[in-house]
C-alpha cells in the first residue's frame, strides 16, 4: 500500500467530515493517508511549511494558499473543491511519491508479529493471520505504539473514518475477531482490553541474551521511514499521534 502524508494548515480540520471521505476514498485506491498539522503560528510561512507536502485548507483562502505554495508546498486541496478532484490530486501525488522511492517495501515488526504494508499480510511467528481488511488495518494501527491503549473513538476514526459516536458496537466485534486470530494457540496475549481506556498490543518480553530482532514493544518499520504523525486534535488518532507514556491497569 502506497502511503502518504497530507499536512492540515489547523489540528481541527482532522475533525472535517470531508476529509475523512477523502481518506477512505484512497484508501480503497490502496493509498494511506498519514496526517501532520502545521503549527498554527507558523502556518503558511515559509518557517514551517514542509516541502514538496500536500496541505489541506479548510476554508477557501487564497491568500493563504499563495503564501504555502510559495513556501514550498507541492499543493493545497480542500472541501472547497469537488471531491473528485481533492481524490484527483491526491492521487497524483501518491504517484510521485511512489516514483521518488520506487523500492521502498514497508514492513512492521512488533515482537512475534510482522505486518507486510504493500501486500497488506501479517504473521505471528511466520504462521499467515489471514486478516480481512478491517482485521488488518486495526492491527496496523495497534501495532505502532505498542503497550499504549487506543481509544474505541481513535480506532473509529483512523480505521473507519467516522469522526462521532455512531452508537455500534462494531469496533468490539472487529477486535474480538482479531483477537481470534493473533492470539489463538498462543500462551502470549498480544491484544488486551486496558478496562476503561481502550486496547492495545503488548509484545512478549524478549528473554535475556536473545538475538536482536527489536526490543520487545518497539515496533520496528523497514524498507521506508516510521509514519508521521499528528500532533494534537480533539479527534487526532493515537495511531497517527503517539502519546505520552502512561501507567495502565488491569489488563486482560
Amino acid at each position: 500500500m502506497q502511503r502518504i502524508e497530507i499536512w492540515l494548515c489547523h489540528h481541527d480540520d482532522a475533525r472535517d467530515r470531508r476529509l475523512a471521505i477523502l481518506m477512505r476514498a484512497l484508501r480503497r485506491a490502496n493509498v494511506a493517508v498519514h496526517l501532520r498539522t502545521i503549527r498554527p503560528k507558523h502556518a503558511g510561512t515559509a518557517a514551517r511549511s514542509p516541502d514538496n507536502a500536500l496541505c489541506w485548507q479548510r476554508r477557501d483562502d487564497v491568500r493563504a494558499r499563495i503564501r504555502i505554495l510559495a513556501a514550498g508546498a507541492v499543493d493545497v486541496i480542500g472541501p472547497w473543491m469537488s471531491e473528485g478532484e481533492a481524490l484527483a490530486r491526491s492521487l497524483r501525488h501518491a504517484r510521485a511519491v511512489a516514483v521518488a522511492t520506487p523500492f521502498a517495501r514497508p514492513r512492521v515488526r512488533l515482537g512475534e508479529l510482522e505486518i507486510d504494508l504493500m501486500r497488506r499480510e501479517a504473521w505471528r511467528l511466520g504462521r499467515p493471520l489471514g486478516l480481512v481488511q478491517r482485521e488488518f488495518e486495526l492491527l496496523h494501527c495497534l501495532a505502532l505504539h505498542p503497550g499504549r491503549p487506543q481509544t474505541r473513538e481513535a480506532l473509529l476514526w483512523s480505521v473507519w473514518g467516522v469522526g462521532f459516536d455512531p452508537g455500534t458496537n462494531v469496533v468490539q466485534v472487529h477486535v474480538s475477531r482479531l483477537r481470534a486470530k493473533l492470539d489463538r494457540d498462543f500462551d502470549w496475549q498480544m491484544l488486551r482490553t486496558m478496562r476503561g481506556v481502550g486496547y492495545a498490543l503488548v509484545a512478549r518480553p524478549r528473554a535475556p541474551g536473545a538475538g536482536h530482532t527489536g526490543a520487545a514493544g518497539t515496533p520496528i518499520l523497514s524498507g521506508a521511514s516510521r509514519p508521521a504523525v499528528v500532533p494534537g486534535g480533539h479527534f487526532a488518532p493515537d495511531c497517527l499521534a503517539p502519546r505520552r507514556e502512561t501507567r495502565h491497569a488491569h489488563a486482560r
